[in-house]
This record gives structure tokens, C-alpha cells and sequence, in this order.
């Protein structure tokens, strides 16, 4: 295994871990966490196929569907709260 090989793998293990702890958890339904931006020096520069610049965007790809959903579970369970009652 190369050292760019090893480099993806890490990479995309860690995207997943952090859009499988962003999805599943018990406590409550905290918004997912975005994955982190790789620096221009992580880049080998020697055209791996994909790439790690290809692979954070995969992950920020499913980091925005994985937000969009969360967001109508909080548009819709707030939509289910009972109003606030006045008091005259």
C-alpha cells in the first residue's frame, strides 16, 4: 500500500465517522458535523485518482444532504411543539 493510498483511506474513514456519529445518536439530534477541509499541502500533487481534494468534496456533498435533512427534522418536529398559551 502506497503512502496516497493510506492517505484516502484515512481520509474517507474519517469522513464516515463523522457523518455516522453526526446521524446516529441518542441523546438528541445535533446537526452534522461538516468534515474538515484538507490543507493545499496534503495534496501529493501526483494526480491520484481520486484525489484527497475529491474526496473532501465527496464528504461535503453528503455533509450538506446529511444538514438538509436534519434541518426538516427540526423544521418539522418544531412544527409539532404546541404554541405557547397567551395569558389575557
Amino acid at each position: 500500500m502506497s503512502m496516497d493510498d493510506l492517505i484516502i483511506d484515512i481520509v474517507s474513514v474519517i469522513s464516515l465517522l463523522f457523518f455516522f456519529m453526526s446521524t446516529f445518536t441518542t441523546d438528541s439530534d445535533p446537526p452534522p458535523t461538516p468534515p474538515i477541509e484538507p490543507a493545499l499541502e496534503d495534496c501529493c500533487q501526483s494526480g491520484c485518482d481520486p484525489c484527497i481534494f475529491d474526496i473532501y468534496q465527496d464528504a461535503l456533498e453528503r455533509y450538506r444532504q446529511a444538514l438538509q435533512q436534519w434541518q426538516a427534522r427540526q423544521d418539522a418536529g418544531a412544527a409539532t411543539l404546541p404554541r405557547p398559551r397567551r395569558q389575557n
